[in-house]
């Protein structure tokens, strides 16, 4: 398998006219792919295309990417590689009321198999909350909020079902479960972050897919435009990674696997239920400390018990009496 990163600057904000020059740092990526591979991994959200008939502002250094145009582009990738392909694009929906994020499977003799349109959205990244109140204090937000899908978090392919978890839906454990157990071999992270500014961002997510691998009990394949792409074998390790913004392939053989881990069966509830027993304990044992403490002194008015002889009552100011007289 083949993980694409077509680097390029980061701290960036999406822009009509750089969506071109993301995909073609992409397929360039692609076109130096040099040995046989199964399956290739574009990240999310590179492929942003304009409806084939809007014109291209004068500001735009070069033509608008058409959707026609990145679909038999993609197909020829697919057919050259012969493999099957598997992009992120984002465009507004059919009705025009809304956006889209999602990625397709393509395999090699261009026929799209399956799509999964992302679920878990981001509040004022995706979707605004609110967005009829808000409006009235702002009129920066975007004009349409992102449509969550609705299936299953994998993709059908000739090689087998991949599950997926785009992007930030790689932070939730249930988002890999579902990929998981509607019958995901291996799980694909497509992700984007090229908007952040350093490594932090990055490095959670890299952490993220390592969690979801080992709970999965599957590899994870990250892949980003300008950094971490990552692959991560099912015990967490991370066996490559790419550094920032740099036009990098990973290359990796990776296996399809089957079966479901405890963690996808049952979720968070053993560690909910191990929290509550935790903390069960933790108030149990004040109790009895507290309960230890009042036995030795239960007048509260400083009586004690005499750790020689037993006999309860104050000190006396002679000291012990036992020792009488000679």
């Amino acid at each position: 398998m083949a993980v694409v990163q077509g680097g390029g600057p980061q701290n960036t904000r999406a822009d009509v006219c750089t969506t071109r020059a993301v995909f073609e740092r992409h397929m360039a990526a692609s076109e130096t792919i040099d040995r046989e591979v199964e399956l290739v991994v574009w990240p999310e959200d590179v492929v942003h295309p304009a409806a084939d008939g809007r014109p291209t502002p004068e500001r735009c250094s070069d033509d608008l990417l058409r959707a026609t145009e990145a679909t038999d582009r993609l197909t020829r990738l697919a057919a050259d590689l012969d493999a099957v392909v598997v992009s992120g694009w984002f465009e507004p929906t059919a009705d025009g009321l809304a956006n889209a994020n999602y990625s397709i499977a393509q395999s090699p003799d261009g026929t799209v198999t399956d799509r999964y349109d992302k679920v878990r959205l981001v509040p004022f990244g995706e979707f605004v909350p609110l967005r009829s109140f808000i409006e009235n204090f702002s009129d920066e937000i975007p004009g349409r909020d992102v449509r969550s899908g609705t299936g299953p978090a994998i993709l059908q392919t000739d090689i087998g079902t991949l599950g997926i978890s785009i992007s930030w839906e790689i932070f939730f454990d249930h988002r890999a479960r579902d990929a998981i157990g509607n019958g995901g071999q291996l799980l694909l992270n497509p992700t984007n972050g090229s908007s952040y500014w350093l490594t932090i961002v990055q490095s959670q997510q890299i952490a993220a897919s390592r969690l979801r691998a080992v709970e999965t009990d599957r590899f994870v394949l990250q892949a980003a435009p300008t950094g971490f792409s990552g692959v991560i074998a099912p015990d967490g390790e991370v066996l490559q990674r790419t550094g920032v913004s740099e036009q990098k392939v990973l290359y990796d053989t990776v296996e399809l696997r089957t079966g479901r881990t405890l963690s996808v069966q049952l979720g968070a509830w053993p560690m909910l239920v191990y929290g509550i027993a935790t903390l069960a304990v933790i108030q149990g044992r004040r109790r009895f400390r507290k309960v230890g403490e009042s036995d030795l002194d239960p007048q509260g008015d400083g009586t004690v018990v005499h750790e020689l002889d037993g006999h309860i009552g104050t000190e006396p100011t002679g000291g012990d009496d036992r020792a009488g007289s000679s």
